[in-house]
């Protein structure tokens, strides 16, 4: 997991490449070091502050439930995998908890409110040597997802005390 300065600095630099620029594994902002998962920003998204006038928080902090609207696909052969757009509900999940892939939780960390941006995550990022037969993902496929964060919720300080330590060191709440 990047360091709260890396978070920022991916957000910084995912929000320079502009808009509509096309995925490809080349292409992106590498916010794992490894290439691991790539970000081209579609839509540039806004801060949030909304009811928490002492914060200012750029992206969502760890902790945050967060609401998004994505669509996959395999990077592979282009065919679609899920959607919460065809479902017309979006998904919901607690940053930071585990609950989804490696290459969300670093996507949606970097993202700011209403951002809209591809996704390209390599298997040890999306689902690894299993996949998700459930989903029609073979074992070490690379996904490309379409995320919005629509919004995010319920943060509360302390909520997440390893989280905001990290926060805090790297010069949080100043």
């Amino acid at each position: 997991r990047p360091s709260p300065a890396g978070r920022r600095s991916a957000l910084a630099a995912s929000r320079a490449t502009g808009a509509s620029a096309p995925l490809s594994p080349d292409r992106g902002v590498d916010l794992t070091g490894d290439a691991g998962c790539l970000k081209t920003v579609l839509r540039a998204g806004r801060p949030h502050v909304a009811g928490f006038a002492e914060t200012a928080f750029d992206a969502p902090p760890l902790g945050a439930r967060v609401r998004l609207h994505y669509v996959g696909w395999l990077a592979a052969n282009g065919s679609q995998f899920d959607s919460s757009r065809d479902r017309g509900a979006p998904f919901e999940f607690t940053l930071g908890a585990g609950t989804v892939i490696r290459g969300w939780e670093a996507a949606v960390e970097s993202m700011a409110w209403g951002e809209r941006c591809l996704v390209r995550c390599r298997p040890e990022y999306a689902y690894g040597p299993r996949g998700a037969p459930a989903y029609g993902v073979p074992g070490n496929a690379t996904l490309d997802y379409d995320l919005e964060l629509l919004s995010w919720e319920d943060y509360e300080p302390g909520a997440d005390a390893g989280a905001e330590a990290d926060w805090a060191a790297a010069g949080g709440w100043e």
